[in-house]
This record gives C-alpha cells, structure tokens and sequence, in this order.
C-alpha cells in the first residue's frame, strides 16, 4: 500500500511540474512573414520582414550598421544608440545583392510571442501608434522600421517602388566605385528620391544588330502620383541609355576623361540609328538610383531634374538628350527605343 501511495505521490508531482512548465509558455500572438520590400538603412541594404502590415528589422542585424545594441538582463530592456563615431560594416557586392533580392510575399519566418521585454532608443522607451516598435520572435527582437528611422533621422517610403530608406542623422553615405563592362569607373554619390519618379525600362538594339542596350525612361511625379508638366505643357521625362560596351561600339565612340571627372565624348559617324525589336516596355522598380561624380564636359542638356549621368541599380546611364548634345547631334530617340542621332 505504501509502494502505491509513494508511486502516486510522484505521479502527481510530475504532473504538477509538467502543468508549471506549460504555464509558463509565452503565447504566440502571430507571425511574422517575408516581405518584398528593400530596405536600406544610410544605402546599405538590411533584410526586412513583414508583421500586420508594416516593416521590421532585426534589432541584432543593426549592429552591422553601426548602432549599438545592448541588452540588459536584470531590466529586461533593449537599448539601441548610435554613437556619433560609428563603425559601419563594409559590405561585398555579393552580400549587397543578396539583400536586395525580394522575397516572396507572405511565407512565414518567425513566431511572435508576448514578452515582457521593453526597446528603448537611447534610453527611452520607443512608442508607436501605428504598429508596435518592437516585437519579440523565437528569442530575437524585431525593431519597427519607421519608428527606427524617425528617432535616429529621417524615413522615406516609396509604395511604388516597395523600397523603404532610413537616412541617419550625421550618417556617412558609403562612397563605393562601379565600373563599367568596359572598364571605366565612377562613383555614386546622393540618392534620388524614387518616389518622385515613374519608371519604364525597355531595350533599343543598333539597327542591323542583336546586341542590346537598357534603356530607362523617367516621369516626374508629385506627391500625389501625377505626372509633372513643363511650361509647355510636355511631361518632365528623360530617357537614360546604359552606358556599356554596345553603346561604345555603335558609335564608335571615344571617352577621355578630365581631372575634375567630366567626360569628353567624341564620335567619327554622323548617323546611328535604333530600334527596339523586343516591342517591350516595362513597369521598372530599381533598387537605387543615385547621382554620380561624373559630368558631360560639352554643353548637355541636363538639368537641375535630370542629371547627365544616374547609377541605376549600380549600372552606369546616361540622358540621351545630354549624350546627343555632347557629340554635337540631335536624337528623335524616344522611350520605347527607337530613333536616330544624327550630326547638326
């Protein structure tokens, strides 16, 4: 009888323990979920997640950006700074790609569960109205993207281009060298806000050829999303042409470059002639386009809009009204790539 009892006891002080461990579960208040959207932060991309309609980033993937994460057990608080001497991680090109590829939409990536854990933002603790500004997911933080940017500078959102940016007070815009297929190199500098743009991609040909050029056409729009008029009642547009090795072959062209970054453009043909033979016009949404330290040295058609050059998801393009001007031609080359340069 006291076997069975003794055997009981324990039975019934398994089940008690086993009923704690179980209470003490955090519950699980839903999911976070890939997301499309490219995120930057100071224009280095940063892997982002979806939760009930807004933008998180890991609070440990911060660190990479140059702000400090800490983690204080007894207060159960995160607290995120950025000293003014930052240490930003140098990223290669293979990793920057792999950031800004987009994801499906709507596959799940982590549980959420209740905590009690606080995030703070030097110090104090971060509110948000719209989502919450922090959430805990299988033992990580996830820092709303918004209220990240908003304390520590400014945000810019573009729904049409999916891309979300974070611009940090005080922080440095990394200056990185492209180089083109033929060799030459520039550097991005400012970037362009994508959502005062509108932009359509197809490719033109060199007629009697199969070797493409990129072409970008780009309508300025204001905050509403409706196309901006000139004075004449034209629409604000330019079309960009990939400055790449085809470009260099139909025109036979020759670049030298002066000490303060202008390119002199020089062509021996009086006439080429483009085509676009894939009938393909395409909605565009770019990763980046930013300005670069290169200018047309001949009188362009450029302006304060429309600069003679852009790096457009870091390939090098140039206005094709600035381009024809600077070899001394005209050009009927319109956004659907087809047309013709032709000396004056």
């Amino acid at each position: 009888m006291k076997k069975k009892s003794c055997i009981l006891l324990i039975s019934l002080a398994l089940a008690a323990n086993t009923a704690n461990v179980y209470a003490y579960q955090p519950k699980i208040i839903g999911s976070v979920l890939s997301t499309d959207i490219i995120a930057y932060i100071d224009k280095n991309p940063i892997r982002s997640y979806n939760y009930s309609n807004s933008t998180y980033v890991l609070a440990k993937d911060l660190r990479d950006y140059g702000f400090e994460v800490t983690w204080n057990n007894d207060e159960r608080t995160v607290n995120i700074t950025l000293p003014e001497n930052r240490t930003v991680k140098e990223f290669s090109a293979d990793e920057k790609q792999a950031l800004e590829k987009r994801d499906p939409v709507g596959i799940k990536r982590y549980d959420v569960y209740q905590t009690d854990i606080q995030t703070l933002f030097d110090g104090e603790p971060v509110a948000s109205t719209d989502a919450p500004a922090a959430i805990n997911v299988d033992g990580k933080t996830l820092i709303l993207f918004s209220s990240l940017g908003n304390h520590f500078g400014r945000t810019e959102w573009s729904e049409q281009y999916r891309i979300a940016n974070i611009y940090t007070d005080g922080g440095q815009l990394p200056s990185e060298t492209y180089t083109t297929d033929f060799g030459m190199e520039y550097q991005e500098t400012t970037p362009m806000y994508l959502n005062t743009m509108n932009i359509y991609r197809c490719g033109t040909f060199p007629v009697g050829t199969d070797q493409m050029i990129n072409l970008v056409t780009i309508w300025l729009q204001d905050s509403n999303n409706i196309a901006i008029k000139n004075p004449d009642g034209t629409y604000k547009e330019e079309t960009y042409m990939e400055v790449n090795q085809v470009l260099v072959n139909a025109f036979n062209l020759k670049i030298t470059n002066s000490t303060s970054n202008q390119l002199n453009l020089e062509t021996p043909l009086s006439t080429v002639n483009f085509e676009n033979i894939t009938e393909h016009l395409l909605t565009y949404m770019p990763a980046s386009v930013c300005n670069t330290d290169i200018t047309l040295s001949n009188p362009s058609a450029s302006s304060k809009d429309f600069p003679d050059f852009l790096s457009i998801d870091h390939k090098l393009y140039v206005s094709s009204q600035a381009f024809a001007k600077s070899l001394e031609m005209t050009t009927t080359l319109s956004d659907f790539g087809d047309g013709t340069f032709e000396k004056y």
